[in-house]
């Protein structure tokens, strides 16, 4: 399965006035050097946690179909936009929204077949025959992300501004200073 981000976020969970609070920098001569920052930060502890932090669209392509039951990455899943199977010649067959029951309440959430619902048996594709657009995150405010995580992108955003932290080969690999792991630990998912 692959996932691509087809709308991106609208706002950024942290602002640059708070982020510039958090690091003490006045003035605006930073804003831009900040502002690049907390949208690395965020993209940092999304791919940490494996989750998504403010709502967003995203794509999964599948390529096998996995089945009556499909879990989607980066949770929380908010609504599922379009399922389309893409058969091996011809143009993608949208299935149908009363054919497949979503399940947001899990972690990570999906959906499931409902009833008699079948995937088309016609030969599909060898890569990406199944695509789902689908939304998720905790909700389109900075306020409906745990603070935990904003705070995670804040001292991210600290450990690239200020660059005085030797990272670790654990911290380069991960892109995120070891506090804010601490902080995001809790918030982690096994990826799917």
């Amino acid at each position: 399965m692959k996932v691509k981000v087809y709308t991106a976020p609208a706002i950024e969970p942290v602002t640059a006035t708070e982020a510039k609070a958090a690091l003490s920098i006045d003035g605006s001569d930073r804003d831009t050097q900040v502002t690049a920052a907390i949208v690395a930060a965020r993209e940092a502890v999304e791919a940490y946690t494996n989750r998504a932090l403010i709502t967003q669209t995203l794509e999964a392509a599948f390529d096998e179909i996995p089945g009556r039951m499909v879990i989607l990455p980066r949770p929380r899943l908010i609504s599922v936009s379009s399922v389309t199977y893409y058969p091996d010649s011809g143009s993608g067959s949208v299935v149908d929204a009363d054919d497949y029951h979503v399940d947001s309440y899990g972690e990570p959430g999906g959906f499931t077949l409902t009833g008699a619902a079948e995937w088309p048996t016609s030969t599909p594709r060898t890569t990406n025959m199944l695509v789902v657009r689908y939304v998720a995150g905790y909700g389109a405010t900075a306020a409906d992300v745990p603070r935990a995580l904003r705070e995670a992108i804040i001292e991210t955003v600290r450990a690239m501004i200020d660059g005085t932290e030797d990272p670790s080969i654990e911290e380069r690999r991960h892109a995120m200073p070891s506090f804010a792991r601490k902080l995001a630990r809790p918030y982690r998912i096994r990826p799917i």
